[in-house]
């Protein structure tokens, strides 16, 4: 369904990305178990007074989180470092960050040629050096949380809902 994620960061002015989703043929990369988006809704309901129902009212939608999760794959322990190093200068923000979204995830879906966007910021990160599950150092779970403050992806065209 989804052909190509990358993430790019604003510390470079987003001119590099880092690819999620792929295992090149040696083993190595990032395989990811969640991509995942919602929508966020937002919007009063006003209940009429002295009657039933309530009156019309718009709903807008106020946020987009995004959640990746993933394994790191490596095959030695130097490997694995500079493959999270990789991972963490794109997913994070750059500790001097003075850009309101510094993260822009890049998505490519199969059987259409755009690519659509959203510039995020980073809410959550977890288990980025979990080897209790994996039993391994080289192999580690994570995951990553993101807010899109703009409500939608954007495409060619503009705002895109997918």
């Amino acid at each position: 369904m989804i052909t190509s994620i990358v993430v790019k960061n604003a510390v470079d002015s987003f001119a590099t990305s880092i690819a999620l989703d792929t295992i090149d043929g040696s083993g190595v990369g990032y395989p990811l178990e969640v991509f995942s988006w919602h929508p966020v809704m937002d919007g009063a309901d006003i209940g009429k007074m002295q009657a039933p129902g309530q009156w019309p009212w718009q709903k807008y939608v106020r946020n987009m989180p995004i959640t990746i999760e993933g394994t790191i794959l490596a095959r030695t322990t130097t490997e694995y470092w500079t493959q999270r190093k990789a991972l963490m200068n794109k997913c994070f923000p750059a500790p001097n960050n003075t850009v309101y979204d510094p993260i822009k995830i890049e998505m490519v879906i199969d059987g259409d040629a755009n690519t659509y966007y959203a510039f995020c910021v980073l809410d959550d990160a977890v288990g980025a050096l979990d080897v209790e599950t994996t039993h391994s150092p080289t192999v580690t779970k994570f995951q990553l949380s993101y807010s899109c403050r703009a409500g939608y992806w954007t495409g060619p065209t503009g705002l895109v809902i997918l």
